[in-house]
């Protein structure tokens, strides 16, 4: 609701240069913030070479298709970053999605992406959005 207030400034629009969403890893998830209406919000407030880094690691969902699948709606690219954890103190493994369309940022980044990632999409909008197909 912050953001949202904050773009009906036109001069607050496309000044962020990275949005990181951290928000999935507990047992509820909010769904509003994976909506195609929520990435247009997002792509308001990021320039156009903005970096969107959304936290996707969560024991029971995979959200991941619905990130890809809103990211494909507005044309960006989706780098799958994992950084494996730790068994000895029960961490799980941390993904995070960067989505963008900076080109000059993905080639850089992308020797430390994940070489086969998930290709399945799905589309979540504030009128519907089904945590069903997404369980574990």
């Amino acid at each position: 609701l912050s953001l949202e207030r904050q773009m009906r400034s036109e001069q607050r629009q496309h000044t962020s240069d990275v949005l990181a969403i951290d928000a999935f890893s507990g047992d509820a998830i909010p769904v509003h913030l994976l909506t195609r209406e929520c990435f247009a919000l997002y792509r308001l407030a990021l320039k156009p070479d903005g970096i969107l880094a959304v936290h996707v690691s969560n024991r029971y969902v995979d959200i991941k298709p619905v990130v890809r699948g809103a990211a494909a709606e507005f044309g960006w690219q989706v780098l799958e970053i994992e950084k494996g954890g730790n068994t000895a103190a029960r961490a799980i493994a941390n993904t995070w999605l960067l989505v963008t369309s900076n080109s000059a940022f993905l080639e850089k980044a992308r020797a430390y992406a994940l070489t086969d990632p998930d290709t399945k999409s799905i589309i979540w909008t504030d009128a519907f959005s089904s945590l069903l197909p997404l369980l574990k």
